[in-house]
């Protein structure tokens, strides 16, 4: 019995013997390891030593072990120490755990290519667990209010459209032989769908807070980071023909099913055409995704701080139009017997700059996660998106 409290560096020094802290474990100790992130990396001496006592304590019953960190992993590789412990990687054949190995976990989470966004797959799945816990704060003082969001005719006429495209896809033979691949689609539609139309009422009420003197923070449990990487390698053109994410959804589905069609099937094959043409006839759908929407709405990126993984924006910039090269030309209207018959016409007045949705990369210089929340902490931008990938120890 008794407490043990033991720095990580000194786990590989003479002055503390590793194997008797084992030993101690190995009765049935709980096992505390605060600061953990500081271990993640099991390349390095103390990293090895904090995984040799994670798998000790798995190897008894009786054992537990928390970990206590603000920021526990900042790259897929940081989840090695905690993968075994929280049911992410097999500790044996069988368990049912997601994963066989980490290594087969980076590979399925990005490998080289990993970013913020796959983090948070991962934090909303532990929390569904119940496996990670946020900092809990006092309530005392603290007032919540349900607000109910108004449906406006016209995203009720969207939608009514939409779930018409959608009844007619479900009813095709080849929908039916892919369930699984038509159901997360689906899943994914509606889900951005209902967000569109929450994005006009929760940007009023950010707006009456900010007039009212106070800051304002909107929690995210997801960005739709894979929507917008689709709309940056596509110029989304003008608001009224510009491929949607809503519109990708069906289009990306529809795409699938045509390969999934028995060779010589040409009725199916005129289907999901004739579905490819009545969903992209679908009027006033949504251009981006929600949360460029609501981002625009809110000021753009001068005014909103943005929290979170995503390595593409959409934004709403003017663009000039094309003006033409023909010189300007100076008439003489007081001179009646000017003959401007062989002078070329004048130079048509500039059109104004056309609002459009375009697709940029994240600026990693000046757009970083850490820039963007002094920037709110500041009170240089009054609003910030957060999203479980960057909330872990911010304050």
């Amino acid at each position: 019995s008794g407490v043990v409290f033991c720095a990580y560096d000194r786990f590989n020094t003479s002055t503390i013997k590793f194997e008797a802290i084992m030993e101690w474990v190995a009765t049935g100790g709980a096992v505390v390891m605060d600061e953990s992130h500081t271990v993640s990396n099991l390349d390095c001496t103390r990293g090895k030593y904090a995984n040799r006592l994670v798998e000790a304590v798995l190897e008894k019953p009786k054992c537990s072990i928390t970990f206590l960190s603000a920021t526990f992993a900042s790259k897929i590789n940081d989840l090695s120490l905690y993968a075994k412990p929280l049911g992410l990687v097999s500790r044996k054949a069988g368990d049912g755990a997601p994963f066989s190995s980490i290594g087969w976990l980076r590979e399925k989470l990005g490998g080289r290519s990993e970013t913020l966004g796959y983090f948070e797959a991962v934090a909303s799945e532990l929390s569904n667990r119940g496996s990670m816990i946020g900092r809990q704060l006092a309530l005392d003082g603290v007032e919540y209010e349900t607000a109910t969001v108004p449906i406006s005719a016209e995203h009720e006429a969207i939608h009514d459209a939409v779930s018409h495209v959608w009844q007619k896809i479900l009813a095709t033979d080849v929908a039916q032989r892919n369930a699984n691949h038509v159901q997360a689609a689906g899943l994914r539609l509606f889900k951005s769908l209902a967000l569109c139309g929450k994005v006009d009422e929760t940007a009023r009420l950010a707006k009456e807070t900010l007039a009212r003197g106070h800051q304002v923070v909107i929690s995210l449990i997801s960005t739709g980071e894979a929507a917008s990487t689709r709309s940056a390698a596509n110029d989304l053109g003008d608001d009224d023909s510009s491929t949607a994410c809503l519109l990708d959804t069906i289009l990306l589905l529809l795409g699938h099913l045509e390969k999934c069609i028995p060779e010589g099937d040409v009725i199916s094959g005129a289907v999901l055409e004739q579905l490819r043409c009545d969903a992209s006839a679908i009027p006033n759908l949504y251009t981006v995704a929600p949360l460029d929407l609501l981002k625009h709405e809110l000021g753009g990126a001068a005014a909103v701080a943005e929290l979170t993984g995503r390595s593409h924006f959409v934004e709403k910039v003017r663009v000039a139009p094309p003006v033409s090269d023909c010189p300007p030309v100076s008439h003489n209207f007081l001179d009646d017997d000017s003959d401007d018959d062989d002078l070329p016409p004048p130079k048509p007045p500039a059109s104004p700059a056309k609002p459009r949705f375009l697709a940029r990369k994240r600026d990693k210089k000046t757009e970083n996660v850490n820039d963007e929340r002094a920037a709110f902490q500041a009170g240089t931008k009054k609003i910030a998106l957060l999203s479980q990938a960057c909330d872990t120890g911010t304050s």
